[in-house]
């Protein structure tokens, strides 16, 4: 499978699962569920978080770049379709550039401490 079509792929159900967040009163979005990052809400920003960062940051070298946000910051359901919508035109306009030789290439990357669960991600 092509790497641009599973991030496609992924995307797509990452929106399903926010229209569906949308359904939800919001004291249920943010509720405490004792998951890897607490809340619904939080689940779906570290994956916005995690495609953001790979794909735009660690894959052309910007690490250094990266600020991460925090989950605070979104206060309802459209801050977070904002947030979805500006990462995946990221995303987009980056793979849009890229030659087929480049989905192909290896990349090494010392690891990183995710700042919602302090998991460390390697990539090597």
């Amino acid at each position: 499978m092509d790497s641009r079509d599973l991030l496609e792929y992924s995307q797509t159900l990452r929106n399903r699962y926010l229209e569906q967040l949308a359904t939800l009163p919001w004291a249920e979005v943010v509720k405490s569920r004792g998951a890897s990052f607490d809340s619904m809400r939080n689940i779906l920003l570290h994956t916005l978080d995690a495609e953001d960062r790979m794909i735009n940051y660690v894959i052309p070298g910007r690490v250094k770049d990266w600020v991460s946000r925090s989950p605070d910051e979104f206060k309802d359901i459209d801050s977070i379709r904002k947030r979805a919508k500006e990462v995946e035109s990221k995303t987009k306009s980056y793979l849009a550039k890229m030659a087929p030789t480049d989905l192909d290439r290896k990349w090494k990357y010392r690891g990183w401490e995710c700042r919602l669960c302090r998991c460390e991600w390697r990539a090597f």
